[in-house]
């Protein structure tokens, strides 16, 4: 299982696209505590076996989402980050 969230493979990507696009789908109709990872898949149109193959839970499909969300908002305003907390 790869647990990077930008994967090169093209595949990958198409796959990750489409799960990302319908968690945010799904989110839009349930809290996430209500939402499963057949609600996604079906959504999706993919089977829970290929979720599984890309994230360990929807937990770690939801940080993706933050993570990438929260670096295009960087990126939109400038701001590099390297993931590391600032030594005083």
């Amino acid at each position: 299982m790869e647990t990077s969230c930008e994967p090169t493979d093209p595949r990958v990507r198409r796959t990750r696209l489409l799960l990302v696009q319908a968690l945010q789908k799904v989110l839009e109709k349930k809290e996430f505590e209500e939402v499963t990872v057949q609600d996604i898949t079906d959504a999706a149109t993919v089977n829970r076996a290929t979720f599984y193959d890309h994230y360990k839970d929807k937990f770690a499909l939801l940080e993706c989402v933050v993570g990438s969300e929260f670096q295009e908002l960087l990126a939109e305003r400038g701001v590099q980050f390297d993931g590391g907390c600032a030594r005083r």
